[in-house]
């Protein structure tokens, strides 16, 4: 909209300056227009609007090579997705995006080196720091592919990942590696997610780097999550460098959401140089569910998730669980001599258990093999009070037993990750204080 005027050379009384009221002529330039309506050369001012010649945008992959304007006629979604092949198109979808058009979904149709466009700092959402900050609220499918990165912000405040901030939005089967290098605020899929963001079948093993010293927050997947986040089937084996950096995580920084963020069938087994107060899967207690770690001895513990070895990141066994011990199950899979850990994502070989199972379901004598298999699985020994000796499993059979269950995780007495079977039809009319599991 055209709001400063003046009154140079047409029939009116001139005006001594620009009013921004009143009825005086819109003002022209005269002369050769670069394509953003910028003089090429020597040129002047005038009320007539035939005066100028504008040079046409020079598109180049979709972007002006002089004013870097986007081509919008260059990507047309196929059935509503955006379909991705180059680093070209990728950028051009990261631009598009962060013009405001955020609910746009893509998907990978090829691996992309990005290094060129991630060098430019461009992110597909923008971050906290952003002026002009925006969001990515689609969904994204990787189908498998992998993105390789190369980030390097100088900007101490800039944070950096290939997803900026994610609102409601769907990111998965995606890889990323290469490096990812700011002064804070850095995952290694994106920055953080909001509402009810969905982060599933990603793994990165690229390499997470901070050159400012105190709470840098970052993380293997993402540096932080707001609200509802969900990160299911999610693996991170690269490195994370903040020597003098804290508040980091192996999987995310910070859970601003605390319990309502979830992390389920994850792993941690990358190295870490940090210092200090950093958490091997996230600080500030998210929900965890069948998550695992190689314990390199420089991250915060957390008992909640299962410590394991490097054998059982190479041989298969973390492979097995993450897939809910189900043989040939998905989406992790892991060609075995070959891959040194598993991927949530297709490209990898099914793994198949093969010797006995305790009957809590963990190993006990078991081998693994990109061959189909089978395994046997002990059964329970229930005791009188419906507790398994073996395991410490229960089966419900009264009021009673389930009152004594309620009691037992509540005051710690009991792990929570215990099988419970539900054996009978319960009448808890009578029970006043039962409080819940």
């Amino acid at each position: 909209e055209v709001v400063w005027r003046q009154n140079i050379d047409n029939d009116a009384e001139p005006d001594l300056a620009p009013l921004p009221f009143g009825n005086s002529a819109t003002v022209y330039a005269v002369g050769t227009l670069n394509c953003d309506g910028t003089l090429a050369g020597e040129g002047g001012f005038s009320n007539d609007p035939n005066g100028s010649v504008k040079t046409p945008h020079d598109y180049v992959d979709g972007v002006c090579s002089f004013c870097h304007i986007l081509d919008m006629n260059y990507m047309t979604p196929v059935d509503g997705v955006y379909e991705i092949s180059t680093p070209e198109q990728l950028n051009w979808f990261a631009l598009y995006n962060n013009l405001g058009y955020n609910t746009i979904n893509g998907k990978l149709l090829a691996d992309i080196d990005f290094t060129k466009y991630s060098a430019d700092s461009v992110m597909i959402g923008t971050d906290n720091n952003d002026r002009y900050e925006t969001f990515y609220g689609g969904t994204f499918d990787g189908q498998g592919h992998t993105v390789t990165l190369a980030y390097n912000r100088n900007d101490t405040l800039g944070g950096a990942a290939l997803f900026g901030i994610c609102r409601n939005a769907t990111i998965k089967n995606l890889v990323t590696e290469g490096t990812v290098r700011a002064g804070y605020m850095i995952g290694g899929i994106l920055i953080k997610s909001q509402g009810n963001s969905v982060i599933e079948n990603c793994y990165s093993s690229a390499t997470l780097s901070s050159f400012v010293e105190g709470d840098v927050t970052i993380g293997g997947i993402a540096a932080a999550a707001e609200n509802h986040g969900v990160y299911r089937n999610c693996g991170f084996t690269g490195s994370i460098i903040a020597e003098g950096g804290t508040g980091n995580g192996g999987l995310m920084g910070y859970a601003n959401g605390g319990v309502e963020v979830v992390f389920e069938n994850c792993y941690v087994a990358g190295t870490f140089a940090t210092a200090g107060n950093s958490a091997m899967i996230c600080r500030n207690s998210p929900t965890l569910k069948n998550c695992y770690y190689v314990d390199n001895g420089v991250l915060d513990i957390d008992t909640r998730a299962t410590e394991i070895t490097e054998d059982d990141l190479t041989s298969g066994a973390l492979c097995f669980m993450l897939n809910n011990y189900e043989n040939g199950g998905k989406p992790w899979t892991q060609t075995l001599g070959t891959d040194n850990s598993p991927k949530p994502v297709a490209g990898g070989d099914a793994v198949y258990a093969i010797g006995t199972l305790k009957c809590d379901g963990t190993a006990e004598d078991m081998a693994y093999s990109n061959t189909e298999g089978g395994f046997a699985k002990a059964e329970h020994a229930y005791g009188a009070d419906g507790i398994c000796e073996n395991c410490g499993g229960r089966k419900i059979s009264t009021p009673a037993q389930l009152m004594a269950l309620s009691e037992d995780i509540g005051s710690g007495f009991t792990n929570s990750n215990i099988n419970v079977v539900l054996a009978n039809d319960l009448d808890m009319s009578e029970i006043t204080e039962y409080r819940g599991i």
